[in-house]
């Protein structure tokens, strides 16, 4: 990612950046993850315990990390640093799309596969026993706990002023990236758990999507009519853009609004189709 100077100094270009950014370390955390999946799906495989939806869970997790190329290493993240709807959807892209794709995919269980069965033993056993880093993972994990925080997250980095110290420093610019979409791990792991982990029924994930689908359309709302600029790092078009500042602002409100309007509609009409089909199933054995 480019520095800070660079950010609020290259406003007045001809054309838009057509920059890859291969981050080293970005590019390694991705290749890491791919590896691991790979190795353990395939070991999987070769034991013979791959599930009937194996192919879609492996395409649901290549599709999320590649969102998550398109968000951190494409020309995108260049284009976000000097229009806002491009770096809105940099952030919907990390809240909203990939998120719920990697998920989709079952990393932690198809991750362990990718070990030995003696390592696997040996984490499994681990996790059992452990007094300190569970009970803190689990805390993380409960619902209460990832609708605040994705929240605080979402209000926090769209006040002015630490939006625009994460175009300032690069560290709080990575951090931005960093805890958008962990926090959003949390939440979407919550709306898309397993039957035999979910900690909310049906119908109280229904509301826990809902009530945080109303807050981004609060804030989407804010963007869209506001009377006037309200980040001062987007208070000058570049050149390229056909969009003055004010309409670049509405267009990052339209794009949190529509996006995040789809996504959770989706979200909250497969939790109802579930709701119903485990109610018939439910009247069926009585």
């Amino acid at each position: 990612m480019t520095a800070g100077a660079d950010r609020l100094s290259t406003g007045a270009v001809a054309s838009p950046p057509w920059i890859w950014d291969a981050s080293p370390l970005v590019c390694g955390l991705l290749i890491a993850l791919c590896v691991v999946y790979l190795a353990g799906m395939l070991r999987l495989a070769s034991e013979r315990r791959l599930p009937t939806a194996a192919l879609s869970r492996g395409l649901a997790y290549g599709a999320g990390i590649a969102m998550l190329i398109l968000a951190l290493l494409s020309p995108l993240d260049a284009w976000g640093d000097q229009v806002f709807a491009a770096h809105m959807a940099q952030h919907l892209i990390l809240m909203m799309l990939a998120p719920p794709l990697l998920i989709l995919g079952r990393p932690v269980v198809v991750g362990l596969w990718a070990l030995p069965r003696n390592g696997r033993h040996a984490v499994a056993g681990w996790w059992k026993r452990s007094r300190a880093v569970r009970p803190v993972v689990d805390w993380f994990l409960s619902p209460l706990v990832a609708w605040l925080a994705a929240s605080a997250v979402l209000w926090f980095w769209h006040l002015p002023k630490p939006y625009g110290l994460a175009f300032a420093e690069p560290i709080a610019h990575a951090l931005e990236h960093l805890s958008f979409f962990l926090t959003s791990i949390l939440f979407w792991r919550v709306v898309i758990a397993d039957p035999q982990s979910r900690r909310l029924s049906l119908g109280a994930t229904m509301i826990f999507v809902m009530t945080f689908a109303m807050e981004n359309a609060m804030l989407a709302a804010i963007l869209i009519f506001a009377p006037m600029v309200l980040y001062s790092v987007h208070a000058v078009a570049p050149e390229w853009s056909p969009l003055t500042p004010i309409e670049d602002q509405q267009l990052a409100g339209v794009l949190m609004w529509s996006v995040t309007g789809v996504v959770d509609l989706v979200a909250a009409g497969w939790l109802f189709v579930t709701w119903l089909a485990s109610s018939e199933r439910r009247t069926q054995r009585g």
